[in-house]
């Protein structure tokens, strides 16, 4: 007897579950690949100094990552004023430049003085202003919870933003002067002398000394004719006689003599006595992070923003410490962590089987 179209084999009117069923098989072996790290590091403060950007259209980010959306775009020979790095000393964090912006929330202000001037309404740490357009773009927060805006703040606005609708969503507004921006450490150099002057006069800030050589000693009178016999007094000092003589001459100078960078705390505490406990150690604040949570579960977040919100809630867990309050904070987090991550594997992991399925269907078609 013959089967009904229904129950032949290879049915094509019923091959969609046997595509569902390869696309899960390989979407089980995409999830056990490694995702790739996207960490974000504690930014230490350093003593302030100043470099220059080596080539045009380098972004500076709102925060450090690659993932993290940018601010603008600087350009070759652009003196930047650095006050900050991570522990890797791949990022720099850096004044803002003149002329950027932060943005507002058109719900948290009122525009004044014929629209000139916006007067916040609530609390706010504005946000990094992106160089991209639309309501979602402005998405990380820009300033510490320390330097959190009271309500009253008068901002002068630059730009108002509205949506395709022609509804405000929300202002550019004047940086504050605490604004701070990342840029790569490899994009740029130590700026000369004087860029450095150029660009502290122009911030209106003193730039540090540049390094001088020493100038030698004027000539006493009339030791012109005995300089010869004196040049050869300093030789004196490289005879090993304070050495003792059972050691070998050292090939290269102690290690305290040599020069040594700074060196920077561990990410991790040893224990919460260890940093300021008024003073968070990054950015974000727990509720900063809550909220980002609920925008990632709520919303469709694009897998580089759920990259960058993995990396604040793993930034901030690192630098907690022992105390019973850290702990409450850990065991509020890292469920969402949790959560979080299995979103950006799983959105990464659908986006390669689609491009997968899709080079599977150009191969097949070209082979027929």
């Amino acid at each position: 007897m013959a089967l009904k179209p229904d129950r032949w084999p290879f049915n094509p009117v019923r091959s969609a579950p046997s595509r569902s069923v390869w696309l899960v098989f390989a979407l089980g072996v995409l999830m056990l690949m490694p995702a790739p790290r996207t960490m974000a590091q504690k930014i230490n403060p350093v003593e302030p100094y100043y470099v220059a950007v080596t080539k045009d259209n380098v972004p500076l980010k709102c925060r450090d990552g690659d993932f993290y959306y940018p601010v603008a775009m600087l350009k070759a020979a652009q003196v930047l004023r650095v006050d900050g790095q991570n522990e890797a000393k791949t990022w720099l964090r850096v004044e803002y430049p003149a002329g950027l912006s932060a943005f507002v929330k058109a719900d948290d202000g009122t525009l004044e003085n014929g629209g000139k001037t916006l007067k916040l309404t609530r609390p706010s740490r504005l946000s990094a202003a992106s160089t991209e357009k639309g309501d979602t773009a402005n998405w990380w927060t820009l300033l510490d919870q320390d330097k959190e805006l009271a309500p009253g703040t008068k901002l002068s606005v630059v730009q108002t933003l509205t949506n395709a609708a022609g509804k405000t969503y929300g202002y550019h507004v004047a940086a504050p002067k605490e604004a701070r921006g990342y840029v790569r450490a490899e994009f740029v150099r130590p700026a000369t002398g004087a860029e450095a002057e150029a660009a502290a006069r122009q911030a209106g800030v003193s730039a540090p000394p540049a390094p001088v050589a020493p100038k030698p000693a004027p000539p006493t009178p009339g030791a012109a004719d005995k300089a010869a016999p004196k040049q050869a007094e300093p030789v004196k000092p490289v005879t090993p006689a304070p050495a003792p003589a059972d050691l070998p001459k050292p090939t290269a100078p102690p290690a305290s003599e040599r020069p040594v960078t700074p060196v920077t705390p561990p990410t991790r505490p040893v224990d919460g006595a260890t940093r300021p406990p008024a003073v968070p150690p990054i950015k974000a604040s727990v509720e900063t992070l809550v909220s980002l949570f609920d925008r990632a579960v709520g919303k469709s977040m694009d897998l580089p923003e759920l990259e960058a919100v993995i990396a604040e809630f793993q930034r901030y867990l690192d630098a907690l410490g022992d105390s019973p309050a850290d702990k409450r904070i850990a065991a509020q987090l890292t469920p969402r962590l949790e959560v979080l991550k299995m979103r950006a594997e799983l959105r990464g992991s659908l986006a390669r089987v689609r491009e997968s399925g899709q080079t599977m269907e150009k191969e097949t078609a070209r082979v027929k």
